[in-house]
């Protein structure tokens, strides 16, 4: 995780990006603001059995 770029990523990769890596279903919502930076978010783990 230490080498991944976050820094050149978009913002809400630092919410998500771990957990998918680790093996996770997800959904998420985000919503950015002017400056392209996460302002609110949702985030749902999905049932891999559905």
């Amino acid at each position: 995780m230490s080498d991944i770029p976050f820094d050149r990523m978009w913002d809400d990769s630092s919410y998500w990006l771990e957990q998918i890596l680790n093996g996770k279903e997800i959904w998420c919502q985000f919503t950015f603001n002017q400056e392209l930076k996460v302002e609110n978010w949702i985030q749902q783990e999905l049932n891999s059995n559905t």
